[in-house]
């Protein structure tokens, strides 16, 4: 049997009792703290640091950095700084504890703020690259007037965009089912849960909006030298980045932010399920109700799925001649 040396730790000593007034709870499954003598907790077998606890405790009596505790005082900075972390899941997994109790309100008002986020960014990149269009145009085609040429935003595009990411969490949600009984087993709580996904949907959305950006202002000297936008497969790649930060977000969540054991094979498992709970309806609805594999509903899949034309290019005979057996 191996003692764990936080608990053996003599400098990781409890609190002193009588002269702390609020009670500390388990970081992992809420348990109360509150007049033990070793840095594990009964209910889950969490092994802690006395001095982390409360200083998190005391981080979230006076208010912590995240947009969780500061979106009343301070929502533009709180929102900038925690969207900024979200973008480097192996910083943000590391400096936020695990000790600072989820706050499901403010998690749930950061999904519309960050969706806010991307369509303001969307929409000036359109109108930048809807700019450099014109002068694109009049510098290399000679064209001088450019009266049918007004700016319009494909709102509808965008929302779409944002609906395909907000439907992710329903196979995500499924997914994460498969480990329901060792959630009970290390106690869990939901709303630990809620974060990793509502930080981890924020990791995707600031990187789907920072990539277009990217593109966009990449794009403008490349097609002023070749007067040809990047090849396809830089779109490609690029729209790879927000699977792989997905990826990247929640195994980081499991390993280093829950601490359980096998926390990015969790990761791993969660996704392929996800991806499995979205490819396989997206195949059938296609098939059987488009007939086709050139409709909206795949393109949207395609979104998350950068590789997924490969798939369906080699699997439409197959489902077709399915379809058209007696």
């Amino acid at each position: 049997m191996t003692i764990d040396p936080i608990t053996t730790d003599p400098c990781n000593s409890p609190p002193d009792w009588s002269a702390t007034t609020y009670d500390l709870a388990c970081p992992r499954c809420g348990y109360n703290l509150r007049m033990l003598t070793v840095a594990r907790c009964p209910e889950c077998g969490l092994c802690f640091s006395w001095s982390e606890i409360l200083r998190a405790a005391e981080d979230e009596r006076n208010g912590s950095w995240t947009f969780e505790y500061r979106w009343h005082r301070k929502p533009l900075k709180a929102f900038i700084q925690t969207a900024g972390l979200c973008l480097l899941p192996w910083r943000l997994w590391r400096r936020l504890p695990l000790t600072s109790t989820p706050r499901v309100g403010p998690l749930l008002l950061l999904i519309p703020a960050t969706a806010l986020l991307f369509l303001v960014v969307s929409a000036a990149v359109d109108l930048v690259w809807h700019e450099y269009i014109k002068l694109f145009s009049a510098t290399f085609r000679g064209q001088r007037s450019f009266a049918g040429f007004p700016w319009s935003w494909p709102l509808d595009e965008h929302l779409r965009q944002l609906g395909t990411l907000l439907l992710l969490g329903l196979p995500l949600w499924l997914a994460v089912q498969v480990f329901r009984q060792t959630i009970a087993r290390y106690r869990i709580r939901k709303a630990h849960v809620l974060r990793i996904f509502v930080f981890a949907w924020t990791n995707v959305v600031v990187w789907s909006g920072l990539i277009e950006a990217v593109l966009t202002i990449g794009t403008m000297p490349y097609m002023w030298w070749s007067q040809t936008q990047f090849p396809a497969f830089v779109f490609t790649a690029a729209g790879m980045i927000p699977s792989v930060m997905l990826l990247t977000s929640i195994g980081f969540a499991f390993s280093t932010y829950l601490r359980v054991r096998g926390g990015w094979l969790w990761a791993v498992v969660v996704l392929a399920l996800a991806a499995f709970f979205v490819v396989v309806p997206g195949l059938l609805l296609s098939v059987f109700y488009y007939d086709a594999f050139s409709n909206a509903y795949w393109d949207a899949i395609a979104e998350w799925f950068p590789g997924i034309h490969l798939l369906s290019s080699a699997t439409e005979h197959a489902f077709l001649w399915l379809h058209r057996l007696p």
